[in-house]
């Protein structure tokens, strides 16, 4: 069976022990949430994340051992000039 779990670039994947109230994060995908439906991780990600935290996130997905990515987060090659 798969499982999905959410990355913020520059931040890791969201922690096990999220809370709304005191968000928190981790490099290791063992500490991560996990979402058994790929439904339930967007409603995540688009509820608590996008409102939260103004900046993309990324959707992996656990087959078998193996993270592989459903939605990357797009890096623009175009940067502000000062």
């Amino acid at each position: 069976m798969s499982t999905y779990h959410i990355q913020v670039p520059n931040l890791g994947y969201v922690h096990k022990a999220w809370q709304d109230e005191q968000p928190r994060f981790c490099t290791q995908s063992t500490l991560a949430k996990q979402w058994k439906t790929l439904d339930k991780a967007l409603d995540f990600g688009n509820q608590s994340l996008t409102p939260k935290l103004k900046t993309a996130w990324e959707l992996w997905q656990m087959v078998d051992g193996e993270l592989t990515p459903v939605i990357r987060a797009h890096h623009s090659k175009n940067t502000p000039t000062p």
